[in-house]
């Protein structure tokens, strides 16, 4: 009681309105805070979906690009339509121009959620070669 009595009464009432203000504004901090981790957490959920609703398409095509090529290569007797192969390759470029698109205009996000950001560099030096393009349009 004696600290109160050594403080003015406009300082007190300069405390009573002070002090809850201060309260509010740590309070608010701590709120907006959690606020803007939650809306990072939903950003980098969000991209993570997108990354595995595109990739799915692309391993699929990918897929069936091996088992057509594979059909080609070992079919001894059967002629297998050079352009089922053609179209087959179409379906994985174009799933694949989808991916790499994606990654590029996301690539901070998805650095952020995957470690390895060898892997991103691995399928960007997987789309420059063209292995068998050369073969399938001369053909």
């Amino acid at each position: 009681m004696q600290l109160l009595s050594l403080v003015s009464i406009k300082n007190r009432i300069l405390l009573i309105i002070l002090l809850p203000i201060l309260a509010i504004s740590a309070y608010s901090y701590k709120w907006g805070s959690e606020a803007i981790e939650k809306k990072q957490m939903m950003v980098t959920l969000s991209v993570a979906t997108e990354y595995i609703e595109l990739i799915s398409p692309l391993i699929t095509d990918l897929a069936k690009e091996q088992v057509v090529t594979r059909t080609y290569i070992y079919s001894s007797n059967e002629q297998v339509d050079l352009q089922t192969i053609r179209n087959q390759r179409a379906e994985t470029n174009e799933s694949k121009e989808q991916f790499l698109r994606f990654l590029k205009t996301n690539s901070d996000q998805i650095s952020s959620i995957f470690s390895d950001q060898n892997s991103i560099a691995d399928i960007e030096r997987l789309h420059n070669s063209t292995i068998f393009e050369g073969y399938l349009t001369k053909n």
